[in-house]
């Protein structure tokens, strides 16, 4: 097996080949990959399994300009390949670059006004800010469905019941 790194620079190098060949079917440069190529050596077919994923998705070994290659499918059966194998190399394209969600940091909440609306509700000096702002406020006036849900959470509850004295104010703020 290859290292992820070349694995994925490989896959990257077939993706470009197979663009290549279906996006410009009349360039015959695109339609051929000579194995002198030292960028295509290094990136895939001096790799474990390079030159049999080009095999797989249709391309067959040949001559372009005298020189050893790799020669495009032309005919429906290697354009066939070209396409059917493709996808299990995309799929394998997509696992090497997916990042790995990180389950060891606490979920984030929602942002924007909401956010900004539940994390204030949450924390009485920050809705004292947030209230004596007349930016904040004027969102919120503009805003009210979206500042009755913040209000419904658990913690806008409680922040709300320790501090019985803000509740006017955003019954005020609301109108």
């Amino acid at each position: 097996a290859n290292p992820q790194d070349v694995a994925l620079t490989a896959l990257q190098t077939l993706c470009t080949l197979r663009q290549n060949v279906i996006h410009c079917p009349k360039e015959e440069a695109k339609q051929r990959v000579k194995k002198s190529n030292k960028a295509v050596r290094r990136k895939l077919l001096d790799i474990s399994g390079g030159s049999a994923c080009l095999a797989a998705l249709g391309f067959v070994e040949g001559d372009a300009d005298g020189e050893p290659a790799w020669l495009a499918p032309q005919d429906a059966s290697g354009r066939e390949k070209l396409f059917d194998n493709w996808t299990k190399m995309a799929e394998a394209l997509d696992r090497l670059t997916e990042t790995p969600v990180d389950d060891s940091r606490p979920a984030q909440g929602p942002g924007g006004i909401l956010g900004m609306l539940q994390g204030a509700l949450a924390n009485p000096l920050a809705l004292r800010r947030m209230l004596a702002n007349p930016m904040v406020a004027g969102l919120a006036r503009a805003n009210p469905d979206m500042v009755e849900a913040a209000l419904e959470s658990p913690e806008a509850q409680a922040t709300l019941e320790a501090n019985p004295d803000l509740r006017p104010q955003l019954e005020s703020l609301l109108g």
